[in-house]
């Protein structure tokens, strides 16, 4: 089994369910919050690993163009059915960020949130997953990639942690980290920042096309 099929097999389990029950309805508000200061209505985005669409939802439901797609396929159908239930039009798909199934230049924005980009391992994987992100963004478009900063405890920055009761596997960046990454990619303009989302220091790259 490689380690994205283990992500996979990590959100089966755990579930739309066992998600929300890591979220707090005022961390939530707080992402929301965050996006809307980035974020315009007249933008194309897309919500990269976008769950069960906690974030996708309800933007759409606040009139931001946005679609989303996730590694699970559990929640992306439970995305699917809560958006019928609100009665929003949103397209949600099941993909994976090494291949994302999109032509070039289709969005102006990416958001990447809740920490969804260190589930790649391997460096030559993060590579692949910004040049992706770069390769369907249009002309002057960026995108926001959210990530725990947390002080490095193995060199590898390979860390295993319990989530709602089952294991998960890791990889935490640092700036010097995230910048070698960069170094390798096609992206040429780029920023990273340390930022409070909810009382929580976040680790956001953000990049530009």
């Amino acid at each position: 089994m490689t380690y994205l099929e283990s992500t996979k097999e990590f959100y089966k389990k755990l579930k739309t369910e066992g998600m929300s029950k890591l979220i707090t309805k005022k961390r939530n508000k707080a992402y929301l919050q965050f996006l809307k200061k980035h974020l315009n209505k007249n933008q194309k985005i897309l919500d990269l690993a976008c769950g069960y669409g906690r974030l996708t939802i309800p933007l759409a439901k606040a009139g931001y163009d946005i679609e989303g797609i996730d590694l699970a396929p559990n929640l992306i159908k439970d995305a699917k059915v809560q958006t019928k239930n609100k009665n929003l039009k949103i397209s949600f798909k099941v993909g994976n960020m090494l291949n994302l199934p999109y032509k070039n230049d289709s969005f102006d924005t990416i958001i990447c949130m809740w920490s969804s980009f260190i589930h790649l391992l391997k460096l030559k994987d993060q590579v692949k997953g910004l040049d992706e992100m770069f390769r369907i963004l249009r002309k002057n478009g960026f995108a926001i990639i959210d990530m725990p900063s947390y002080k490095v405890v193995k060199k590898k920055h390979i860390v295993k942690e319990n989530i709602g009761g089952f294991e998960n596997v890791c990889f935490i960046h640092n700036k010097k980290s995230i910048t070698e990454v960069i170094k390798k990619s096609k992206v040429k303009n780029s920023k990273i920042k340390i930022e409070s989302i909810n009382g929580r220091k976040r680790l956001i790259l953000y990049i530009y096309k």
